[in-house]
């Protein structure tokens, strides 16, 4: 009889341990799809005006021509990585027209680091950089990118581009739909 009543307490413990990781696994995985969503509405607003103003100065003749105007906009591995493939002598850049940012998800954030991924739509031309003269006609692309972003001197840069489970790039490059959209 004492025997029955050690097996008894026995497997309760076995079940309960049981019960416990199944119920501390099952709020990680809430918290793991969850955390997206809360970091997204709280702070979208404060990281989507910097990453819209990177996308639209890296693909600038001012973005092409001033390094200064790329490092207001990126920092680290990025910003070596736009100032080592700069084109000074081209004779045609490929300039966006429009960019917008049709969906961000705030990933990680921190006072210092974030990463966020974005769904972009973009048109643009090839233009002389010199004169500003374009010299074909109009395309449109749209491609998911995870980046990361550094605060500096209280301003959020590109420090990298960055890969995120679940986020690829799915590009789309001279749609109807996006040329009737972008390109008048």
């Amino acid at each position: 009889m004492h025997s029955g009543f050690h097996e008894q307490r026995r497997r309760c413990a076995l079940g309960l341990t049981f019960a416990i990781v199944i119920l501390g696994a099952s709020a990680c995985l809430l918290w793991w799809l969850v955390r997206p969503i809360i970091l997204t509405k709280t702070h979208s607003a404060e990281l989507m005006p910097p990453m819209q103003r990177y996308l639209e100065l890296t693909s600038s003749i001012e973005g092409w021509r001033d390094p200064t105007v790329i490092s207001r906009v990126a920092t680290g591995k990025r910003l070596e990585y736009l100032l080592q493939n700069r084109c000074i002598n081209c004779s045609r850049l490929q300039v966006t027209t429009a960019t917008h940012i049709v969906k961000m998800e705030v990933l990680d954030y921190s006072p210092t680091w974030s990463t966020v991924g974005v769904r972009v739509e973009q048109a643009w031309h090839l233009v002389d950089p010199f004169t500003g003269e374009i010299l074909g006609g109009c395309h449109v692309q749209a491609y998911s990118e995870v980046w990361l972003l550094k605060r500096e001197a209280g301003e959020w840069k590109v420090a990298d581009g960055a890969d995120a489970f679940g986020w690829e790039r799915n590009a789309i490059d001279d749609s109807p739909e996006l040329r009737a959209k972008y390109c008048p």
